[in-house]
């Protein structure tokens, strides 16, 4: 359980510096595809998942099946 909260915490963190700005290139493809990994990415802002489609697209992410 612990482990878990910290998995969250940090990846509320790395959402938060995507939102400001703060993410390169690549901390952006990873954090996206951690996203979509975990099923997440449908349940945030609309704007995430368009990225998303759009990194997919361009072969940058893949998303599960």
């Amino acid at each position: 359980m612990r482990a878990e909260r910290k998995r969250m915490k940090e990846l509320t963190e790395r959402i938060v510096s995507y939102e400001q700005g703060d993410l390169n290139q690549e901390e952006t493809i990873k954090l996206f595809q951690e996203l979509c990994d975990n099923g997440m990415i449908m349940d945030l802002q609309g704007h995430y998942g368009r990225l998303a489609f759009q990194l997919m697209e361009a072969g940058l992410i893949s998303i599960p099946e």
